[in-house]
């Protein structure tokens, strides 16, 4: 009887035991490499960072972190090369916060990364999917930082002496012409593209896109070549739901030119142009250059791309008082070459290309895309006037006018957009940085539309309440 008791005693030990042995829970360990969005200047090239991340889940704690330089080898910013694989090993012996420790599972975004942790932790399961918690954490950085930071006055157009007077005095000058001159009035698509060639500046067969036909801002995008823009395009089509920011490649890189308000610069940049007396069409056109890397990442452009962009401007503007009428209706029979040379004698050449010499699949969407362009010729008149004739009531030209700005309004948050770097608004709302470009951009319709006929006037406080963005009636006045 003893014996059974003593039995009985063990096997109830047991039993608690069982109960109180904790289970053993998933810990995954997300790794990746993110840049960040901003650029280094030191010497005569920015240097756009990144870092490699590992965060612990649940909880996202950041167990381990190393800046290093943007590019295709892992170099830290000593030159030393950094294997993705012995940070994971850094990271278990001597995490940030708490004890060594191992994951019992690792999530990384593309193969090449699995294979280097692979090689190090064969015994560690692998998953490959997106790590959207990487990007909040650089997100969640980079608004720290700004709270700390005095960014209105510490911006310049000189880049810290990168950017000479001469240059940043010759863009203002061009680009307040090729604002007056309004190209993007006279085209009907800007896949209507142009070719230039400076061989000063060693630029040759550079695409010219003009933007600002659709309600993005008015300017223009270069691309290094007709095939760069259409790898573009492609990115666009085929990432029209969105797109995983860990990897993104748009397939080329591009510089742009946009005409900007005055309230939206920084106050150093606007009392800079005020000091040095630049010119500007009015208070919306202050003009930005920006190079944009086919990861999406602005960076600041350099001496020759800004040169690049004044002799670009100056010959579109000349361009376009000799020969508008060829863009405005459609295509040449055969290629179109214009010479045009600055006034401190650089030679510049814009082609008008054929159908032929693009790619077909450029030149069918430019023509699909006549649609959001209705007028064909110049936008200055009213938009009523220009699509019925006097036969029509104005109440009924007006209900006609709505109508279309309601259906083309109503598709816009689902439509990728080069102002948002490919991204639909919808898409590009979820982001701080990217709320900020759709919230300009809203205002830049509002701007418009306050200049059309009361009775004809779209009013985008329905589309600010689809996107969650707060209504601005004094963007309206």
């Amino acid at each position: 009887m003893a014996k059974s008791k003593n039995k009985s005693k063990k096997t109830t030990n047991q039993r608690r035991k069982a109960i109180k042995r904790p289970i053993r829970s998933v810990r995954e360990w997300i790794g990746g490499r993110v840049a960040f969005p901003v650029h280094l200047i030191d010497g005569d090239e920015p240097t756009c960072p990144e870092v490699i991340l590992w965060l612990e889940s649940p909880g996202d704690l950041i167990v381990f972190h190393e800046l290093v330089e943007h590019g295709e080898q892992c170099v830290s910013f000593d030159g030393q090369p950094v294997s993705f694989g012995n940070t994971l090993l850094a990271a278990m012996e001597s995490p940030i916060i708490g004890r060594p420790r191992r994951p019992t599972r690792i999530r990384v975004a593309d193969v090449v990364l699995a294979e280097e942790i692979r090689e190090v932790a064969p015994d560690i399961e692998i998953k490959i999917a997106p790590t959207p918690e990487l990007n909040a954490v650089i997100d969640f950085f980079m608004e720290q930082a700004g709270d700390g930071i005095d960014v209105e006055n510490q911006q310049s157009h000189f880049q810290n002496g990168r950017i000479s007077e001469p240059s940043v005095d010759q863009l203002f000058h061009t680009a307040r012409r090729l604002y007056l001159a309004a190209p993007w009035k006279k085209i009907r698509s800007d896949r209507q593209v142009l070719l230039l060639d400076v061989p000063a500046l060693e630029v040759e067969n550079f695409c010219v896109s003009i933007i600002g036909i659709a309600g993005e801002r008015m300017g223009l995008v270069l691309y290094p070549s007709v095939a760069g823009f259409s790898r573009f395009l492609d990115f666009l089509a085929e990432n029209a739901d969105g797109f995983d920011l860990d990897s993104v490649d748009m397939g080329t890189s591009m510089l742009t030119l946009n005409f900007h308000r005055a309230t939206d610069l920084p106050q150093s940049l606007r009392h800079e142009a005020a000091k040095h007396g630049w010119p500007v069409a009015d208070t919306n056109a202050y003009p930005l250059v920006t190079h944009y890397q086919p990861d999406r990442i602005p960076k600041p452009p350099t001496e020759r791309e800004v040169r690049i962009v004044s002799v670009c401007a100056a010959a579109l503007t000349d361009f376009f008082d000799k020969h508008a009428e060829l863009l405005r209706a459609g295509y040449p029979a055969d290629p179109f070459t214009a010479s045009f040379t600055t006034e401190d004698g650089i030679e510049a050449r814009l082609t008008f290309p054929d159908k032929a010499s693009l790619p077909a699949d450029m030149v069918d969407e430019t023509l699909d895309d006549s649609l959001t362009h209705p007028l064909g010729e110049d936008t200055s008149e009213d938009l009523s006037d220009k699509m019925f004739s006097d036969t029509l009531p104005r109440e009924e030209q007006s209900r006609i006018v709505l109508q279309f700005k309601d259906n083309h309004y109503s598709a816009w948050p689902d439509q990728p957009l080069p102002a948002l770097n490919g991204e639909t608004p919808r898409k590009a709302v979820k982001t701080n940085m990217g709320r900020r470009q759709v919230t300009l951009l809203l205002k830049d319709f509002e701007k418009t539309e306050a200049q059309q006929p009361e009775s004809a006037r779209y009013d985008f406080s329905g589309l600010r309440a689809e996107l969650g963005i707060e209504d601005d009636p004094a963007s309206r006045e």
